[in-house]
């Protein structure tokens, strides 16, 4: 007993000599504060680019990280294991540990113990790192970031697994020369994986179809078929109120109270033509419903230098009366901030769009609590879960908004015809891009779905099958460290379309498979709408590629352990 005691202090106080070693090396610290530099320089530039989320800066991030990662880990195992496993041994540190009854088993799992401390310390470090930078900069997106991004990190526990067992192999020659050059030249090939591992699919066509299988079209029909699911669970509710608004073109939004179409007596009719292009479905344009009247008096419209009209409005009560009018007033009121238009979605893409004061965050965790008669608080949970998604994976990536005029600051656009009109708004920016993201799923719900569409589908996914994907992604071994780094977060589509985007390290891998139903024709052509979808499956398997690693670091260690216990002087 009194043995085991001693025994178990002993390693404890050859952990302490072995950590308080490397804490007050000069050696350690270069390296360690130069890594650790180098990475939160990696995390603030990155992270500051995602605020309007720049082209492969979402790419960038995880995989810069990553490599300092790995040149950290590299370095610090070709440092630490030396030093333990031949200098300790060159010194005479062995046989004094032996003569204090320390055992080879002892002596070789204390030091390689105390070399990982130091390596999760640097991987949690990096962890936190990672979740204070981009907590900062993403607030809107930290949900997508730490539960599909984040994951990624574990490379480089992999990585450490994989090299610490190449590393303790080669100390096992006990030449320090030869295990640093060959480690070292290890650690610069490892350091490049993004491009080792992309170079199958430069150097053979990577293409399998001309139809991209990432696409922003199906991200559209996705949730087009979600919204139609939550109009058939709730009939007569909020979606399909809305959406019958959206389809009656019969309510005129506007009535004219006076013009100057009398003074323009040649071109009085053109004038009234140009005030009956104000029709409902253009009050959903940019999101400016409850800003109409507003648009309308205080604009000119000029279809020529000769040809000005100028209108005073007011809404019908027919307008007034629709549900549609009264939900968004309902929902524009419960916000108590208007919002600021240079953090607005339509003033440019950037993180502010979602969280700041009045912007579209604060619209949607209200949104529920709106109070109507015949409103469902369930239904409207479901589209606040569909909005959020919808902008998360939509408009997050693509910025569909009508151009502005630079020096315009505070206005915004509606475009009747070719002509676009500014207007200074008097409602709150959150209520008006929810308007204008359902303004854009009811677009996408109105148009028909062809048959090139099916086909383009189908073709797509029996490239995608007929293409050996997996034996391009799996041969390669730096191909599934940037696997690991980018994709090791939840497995579906609209997750790694959002990251696909701006990967340009890889093809395109994966699509949605739709479940088209003839519905309609126009003459010979079939129109069909959807009825279900799947994701199709990766060609590759994260989990599969952990265990692979985790399964030769462990094997690769396991050897070098072998050669130590029959070669060890101890």
């Amino acid at each position: 007993m009194k043995k085991q005691v001693f025994q178990e202090i002993l390693t404890f106080k050859i952990l302490r000599f072995l950590l308080t070693r490397w804490i007050k090396s000069k050696s350690f610290w270069i390296i360690f504060s130069l890594m650790c530099a180098i990475n939160i320089i990696i995390l603030w530039s990155l992270s500051a680019k995602l605020v309007t989320f720049s082209d492969n800066s979402l790419v960038l991030l995880i995989i810069f990280t990553n490599a300092a990662g790995i040149c950290f880990i590299a370095i610090f195992n070709i440092y630490s294991l030396i030093q333990i496993y031949i200098k300790d041994q060159e010194n005479g540190i062995y046989s004094l540990e032996k003569r204090m009854g320390v055992s080879k088993n002892n002596y070789f799992f204390t030091r390689l113990f105390a070399n990982k401390i130091i390596i999760w310390f640097w991987f949690l470090l990096s962890v936190l790192l990672f979740l204070f930078f981009v907590g900062i900069f993403t607030k809107s997106e930290s949900g997508f970031f730490f539960s599909k991004v984040l994951p990624g990190l574990f490379t480089q526990v992999i990585f450490d697994l994989v090299f610490s067992g190449i590393v303790l192999i080669l100390v096992a020659t006990k030449n320090i020369k030869l295990s640093s050059s060959l480690a070292g030249a290890l650690t610069a090939i490892f350091m490049i994986f993004p491009f080792i591992g992309m170079i199958q699919f430069t150097l053979f066509d990577a293409n399998p179809s001309k139809y991209r299988s990432f696409n922003l079209q199906y991200v559209d029909y996705t949730h087009m078929y979600d919204l139609e699911q939550i109009q058939e669970k709730y009939p007569n509710g909020v979606l399909d109120n809305l959406y019958k608004d959206f389809k009656n073109n019969s309510i005129k939004p506007l009535k004219l109270i006076s013009s100057n179409c009398d003074a323009n007596q040649e071109t009085n009719q053109d004038c009234i033509a140009y005030f009956e292009k104000i029709d409902f479905q253009k009050a959903y344009d940019q999101g400016v419903f409850l800003d109409l009247e507003n648009i309308v008096n205080n604009n000119v419209f000029s279809e020529t230098e000769d040809k000005t009209y100028k209108y005073v409005t007011e809404l019908t009560e027919d307008f007034k009366n629709t549900f549609s009018y009264q939900f968004f007033t309902a929902v524009n009121n419960r916000v108590k901030n208007q919002g600021d238009f240079s953090k607005s979605w339509f003033n440019g893409k950037n993180i502010s769009n979602y969280n700041s004061p009045g912007q579209l965050g604060d619209t949607l965790a209200i949104l529920s609590d709106v109070q109507l008669d015949g409103v469902n608080k369930h239904e409207l949970l479901e589209i606040t879960n569909l909005l959020n998604s919808y902008y998360s994976n939509y408009f997050t990536i693509k910025d569909t908004r009508v151009k502005t005029n630079p020096n315009d600051k505070g206005l915004y656009w509606l475009t009747l015809s070719q002509e676009k009109i500014s207007f200074s708004t008097k409602h709150n920016l959150g209520t008006k891009m929810m308007i204008y993201m359902l303004s854009q799923l009811f677009n996408v719900k109105q148009k028909p779905i062809w048959q090139s569409t099916v086909d383009i589908n189908l073709q797509t996914i029996e490239d995608l099958k007929k293409y050996n994907f997996k034996l391009k992604f799996m041969l390669n071994p730096f191909t599934t460290l940037i696997l690991t780094s980018l994709y090791s977060g939840n497995n579906n589509y609209l997750a790694d379309n959002k990251i696909h985007k701006y990967d340009f390290m890889l093809p395109d891998f994966r699509t949605v498979k739709f479940n088209f139903v003839p519905v309609d024709s126009q003459g010979e052509n079939i129109i069909y709408k959807i009825a279900g979808y799947q994701d199709t499956e990766r060609p590759f398997n994260i989990a599969i590629i952990y265990l692979i690693w985790s399964i030769t670091g462990i094997a690769l260690m396991g050897i070098g352990y072998g050669i130590f216990l029959r070669k060890a002087k101890i």
